[in-house]
């Protein structure tokens, strides 16, 4: 029991499907920048999975910016990534409708970049769209370019995905997003950069299931 008062801490594991309401109580980059998945609310308590629920912290920052009590439990802080992308892509989804086509497109690209064995994916504004290139062996490559219609919200999913500030466009920003990919599971780490014509996002891929090989096996 924390003494900031309304926090409980639960030791097993919890299964980690969220209600859209819990996860529009606590503002996006706090559950970035703590690792915290909203999962419910009850009453004037709000349920959150958490890496470490000891943390007091993370506790009473949410507990102040929700205004509610807090039940911490423990949970990986891979899967509570993984899920945070998802939860507040949802309310996106939900809300703003003309975003679903970049939605499809953001999906097709990592799938895309993980086939094509990419390890970096460049998003970089023009003046009438975007263009999009991979890093493949080494070599920055060049793709498709990318109509103004669908780049913006394309950066706009990214960004939201990644736990980064969609309102703040003038500064640099760094995120991260795990996601599943023929049967893999890849780490993205998002940097979005301004620029004159807009944002450019730099977007590694790291497959969490590569092992270093041996000398004799390369």
């Amino acid at each position: 029991m924390f003494p900031s008062g309304g926090a409980a801490a639960a030791s097993s594991l919890v299964p980690l499907s969220f209600d859209k309401r819990a996860v529009a109580a606590v503002p996006r980059a706090l559950a970035f920048r703590y690792d915290a998945l909203a999962l419910r609310i009850d009453g004037t308590q709000l349920h959150i999975a958490i890496p470490d629920p000891s943390d007091g912290e993370a506790v009473t920052a949410l507990r102040l910016a929700t205004r509610l009590s807090i039940s911490a439990t423990a949970a990986p802080r891979a899967a509570i990534r993984e899920r945070l992308g998802e939860a507040y892509a949802a309310l996106v989804e939900t809300n703003e409708q003309p975003y679903a086509p970049a939605v499809r497109a953001a999906d097709a690209l990592f799938a895309r970049a993980v086939a094509m064995h990419a390890s970096d994916i460049h998003l970089e504004p023009l003046r009438v769209g975007g263009r999009l290139r991979f890093r493949i062996d080494g070599i920055l490559r060049p793709a498709e370019a990318i109509e103004k219609e669908l780049f913006e919200p394309l950066i706009t999913r990214l960004k939201v995905l990644s736990g980064i500030d969609i309102a703040d466009r003038r500064r640099p920003h760094d995120g991260r997003y795990t996601f599943a990919a023929l049967d893999r599971t890849i780490d993205a780490r998002v940097a979005s950069i301004p620029t004159i014509d807009g944002e450019k996002l730099a977007i590694r891929l790291l497959d969490l299931h590569t092992k270093v090989r041996r000398l004799s096996e390369i």
